[in-house]
């Protein structure tokens, strides 16, 4: 390489830099979170990997192109939530509904789905198939713990104003275990709302009150899965971990969920914007 060429490939260099300086912060994180995604998946080197990493990258950047308030999060936040999507082995794809990255209190947080912690579970190895249903007082319901049976003839609204105004009882899940044999997990309403004031997300505008239907479900197959797990696989612990943290779903010992961080390789629709404002 000549005296030339050595400059010309200086310059590009700069120009290159300059242009890489002039993204916004949000940006450059989710540009990092790229990386140690990869890293997660399996490394630089593996392909597969990398193509893992970009399709994840794409959905988190379209994420934050639609949502102002995502971008003006802690840049830390943002790296952290971005390289949880590969911790958790889940994925930001709109379509599967399965995690969503939202603001919260100027943090950006991965927010899994009640789908997501479901298919979790199935990963895992615990269940063949679990499902949650919300009990009103409207509806016939019997829960025989001795026999290990559950009656309920759910009753439906009519409309989504009616359902809101409906009042609950509680919330079971059913799961069927690979053996064959079923079991379930009942809590009732006031255990649920001492869960959601734990939680850091009680505001108007919070996940708790735009999708209460679906925190209620997803609190109770919290719960259950105390019970139906043995040894959590890395990625259900970590997703664990970061439901403890947001939503205040305390069922985890912290050292376990410091060793199944150590197991998960730490390495640094249609959506519509959603602020958490209290």
């Amino acid at each position: 390489m000549n005296k030339i060429q050595k400059e010309e490939k200086a310059i590009i260099e700069q120009q290159v830099k300059a242009v890489q300086n002039m993204k916004p912060m949000w940006r450059k994180q989710v540009d990092s979170g790229f990386h140690q995604m990869t890293k997660v998946y399996g490394g630089e080197e593996n392909e597969k990997a990398k193509q893992k990493a970009m399709i994840e990258y794409g959905f988190a950047k379209n994420m934050f192109r639609n949502n102002s308030s995502l971008q003006k999060c802690d840049p830390i936040s943002i790296l952290e939530s971005v390289v949880n999507i590969a911790r958790t082995s889940l994925s930001l794809n709109p379509a599967l509904r399965l995690a969503y990255l939202i603001p919260r209190k100027g943090k950006c947080t991965l927010d899994i789905s009640y789908m997501g912690m479901i298919k979790l579970l199935r990963d895992s190895g615990a269940i063949k198939h679990i499902e949650a249903f919300i009990v009103f007082d409207d509806e016939e319901f019997d829960h025989d713990i001795t026999n290990n049976k559950m009656i309920h003839k759910p009753v439906y609204a009519k409309s989504e104003d009616e359902h809101m105004k409906r009042q609950i009882l509680g919330c079971y899940t059913r799961a069927e275990l690979p053996s064959g044999y079923v079991s379930y997990c009942f809590m009732p309403l006031w255990e649920i709302m001492k869960v959601k004031k734990e939680s850091k997300n009680t505001g108007e505008n919070s996940v708790w009150n735009k999708w209460r239907d679906e925190m209620i479900k997803k609190t109770v197959i919290k719960r259950h899965t105390k019970t139906l797990i043995a040894e959590p696989s890395p990625e259900l612990m970590v997703a664990m971990s970061i439901e403890n943290d947001n939503n205040g779903l305390k069922n985890l010992p912290s050292s376990k969920i410091s060793q199944a961080f150590d197991n998960a390789i730490l390495i640094e629709s249609n959506e519509k914007e959603y602020v958490d404002t209290e």
